[in-house]
């Protein structure tokens, strides 16, 4: 694994197909962190819609994929990192924008856009966890093949750790924790 400042590279995580060569689903990873584009993504995460390669090896709808890829498949093994990466970045650059920094006495305010990046995006992260659990569960973890899903939960407990003070960023480390216990 890379580290590109205080990030993690999410471009060492990225697995790719043939049938997704050419897709414009990258956009989605440059999404800015608010809770519209949080609710985006879990839609987008459960569409079972199926993505079929074109003639020209683009993917397009079609009636059925011979790979089995959906569109949620497509999007959580191309571009969830990279936007949970993303995200991490912008919080931060916000942060840093109302000068509450790590080591600053300067708090933030609790209504305030960063605040409420920093509660939405500990919402979206335990959501994405909680998707694994059951029996119709979405299995993140085995899309993702190991060095993904380390690094995806890497992301999510550093930026949980840096804001547990709050209260949502509290619940997303201790969910990361249980999962990184019992050795997933």
């Amino acid at each position: 694994m890379t580290k590109k400042g205080s990030h993690f590279h999410s471009e060492s995580w990225r697995v790719s197909s043939p049938t997704t060569q050419g897709m414009p689903h990258i956009i989605y990873s440059k999404l800015s962190p608010t809770l519209a584009n949080f609710d985006l993504w879990i839609r987008l995460i459960k569409d079972q819609t199926p993505v079929a390669p074109r003639q020209d090896g683009k993917l397009s709808n079609g009636p059925a994929s011979p790979s089995g890829e959906t569109v949620g498949y497509v999007i959580r093994l191309e571009c969830l990192i990279r936007f949970v990466d993303h995200c991490d970045a912008a919080i931060q650059s916000m942060e840093i924008e109302e000068g509450a920094t790590e080591g600053s006495n300067v708090e933030l305010d609790p209504g305030g856009t960063c605040a409420l990046a920093i509660q939405h995006f500990s919402k979206f992260g335990t959501t994405l966890l909680r998707m694994g659990e059951g029996p119709n569960g979405i299995a993140l973890e085995n899309e993702m093949g190991e060095d993904g899903w380390f690094g995806f939960l890497t992301l999510l407990q550093g930026f949980a750790l840096r804001h547990s003070k709050y209260e949502g960023p509290s619940e997303l480390y201790r969910r990361t924790t249980r999962i990184a216990q019992r050795g997933g």
